[in-house]
This record gives structure tokens, sequence and C-alpha cells, in this order.
């Protein structure tokens, strides 16, 4: 039940959270709002560290997802705003980036853990990459604080779900999320019962994302380009 429950975090998360980005980024601009994100990823993953009991380890889980949420949300707006010109090349690079982050981290997070004695050491490599892109960020706050669009040209969650597009990309993106999150939360655990041991099953998983690398780039550009 807890591990079902910390697989449902991040979708009850990027829900909850990714629909606050815009309010707050009216409020701290978008660049000040990806550091808000990046700070509040570091800190969840410094306090799952720290946890001794599965509460608090999903409490510090959920500080975590609230940062990626909101950054998930802001970025693709931000790579319109900063590469008109070239939204599909740029879109297509994002993706690609995400896709080799997934697959790094399901095959790469057993072994670390393995050959730094413990999950406590695995998971905190991963600090030290949030707090990499958090020191690479920091410079973008010297671009001011102006969001695209005033408020009143604000598209409002009344008004996509008044147009059936609306409700196609709701049902798509629940439906993918579905298919997304049973895959990370439970691939490896199927390959473990049927009797590969931690390494393998999270290799087995890293296949399992790693071959969306190469759509992960070629699909947004090639949709740009057509």
């Amino acid at each position: 039940t807890t591990a079902g429950l910390l697989t449902s975090l991040p979708t009850l998360c990027f829900a909850a959270f990714g629909a606050s980005a815009p309010w707050v980024a009216r409020k701290l601009g978008e660049h000040g709002t990806i550091v808000v994100a990046l700070l509040a990823l570091i800190a969840g993953q410094v306090l799952r560290l720290l946890a001794d009991d599965a509460v608090g380890f999903l409490l510090a889980s959920a500080l975590a997802l609230a940062g990626m949420a909101m950054a998930n949300v802001l970025l693709p707006s931000l790579v319109r705003q900063h590469y008109p010109d070239r939204i599909g090349l740029v879109t297509a690079l994002y993706s690609l980036t995400l896709t080799i982050g997934v697959t790094v981290a399901s095959m790469a997070t057993v072994p670390l853990a393995v050959a730094l004695g413990g999950w406590r050491a695995g998971l905190g490599t991963i600090v030290i990459a949030a707090v990499v892109a958090l020191l690479f960020w920091l410079p973008m706050l010297r671009g001011g604080h102006a969001t695209r669009g005033a408020r009143g040209d604000a598209v409002t969650l009344r008004h996509i779900a008044r147009t059936r597009l609306g409700w196609a990309l709701a049902v798509f993106f629940g439906i993918q999320s579905a298919q997304a999150y049973s895959i990370f939360g439970w691939l490896a655990s199927v390959y473990r019962s049927a009797g590969l041991d931690e390494v393998q099953a999270g290799l087995m998983l890293g296949i399992a994302t790693g071959v969306g690398i190469v759509p992960a780039f070629l699909i947004p550009a090639y949709v740009a380009r057509t």
C-alpha cells in the first residue's frame, strides 16, 4: 500500500502543484519560480535521505515532486519565450534530455546504491544533480521577472473546459500518465518477482524507458517542421 501511494504521488503532485505554477509565476516571474521549484526539489530530496519512517519519506517526496511539477509546467513556455524561432528544435532537445534522465536514473540508481553502501547514498547522487541544475539556472534571474502575456490575456481552465480539444487532451494525458507511472512504479517489481536481482530489474526498466530516447528527439522536431 505504501509503495502504491509513493507511485501515485507524482501524478497527484503534478496535478495539485502544477496547476498552481502559473499563479506563482505571476508573483515571482517564471525564472524566479523555477529557482523556487529547484530549491523545493533539493530540500525534498535531502529530507528523504534523513527520513526514518514511511510518512516522513512520503512527505519529503511530495515536496520534491512539487518542485518538479512547477518546473515541468513552466519550462515549455520558457522554450517559446527564449527560442521563438526554434521551438521545435529546443522542445526536441528538452524532451530528449528528460528521456535520457529517466533512463539513466532507472539503470544507475541501484548500482550506485550497491557501490556506495546503501539507498541513501544512491539517492544522494540525485541531490548533486539538482544542485548543479540550480547553479546553472541562477544566472537566468538576471533576465528579469516578466511573464509572457498580461493577466487579461490568460487562458483559464474554464475556457479550456468548454472545448472538445481541451477534454481530448485531458483524457490523453490521463491515459498517458496511467501508462507511464505504472511502468515507472511497478515494472522493476514485476522483474524482481520473475527472479531477476535488483540491478538486472533496474537495467530492464532502463531499456523500457530508453527505447524512447530517439523518438523523443525526432518526433517534436518533425512535427514542428511539418
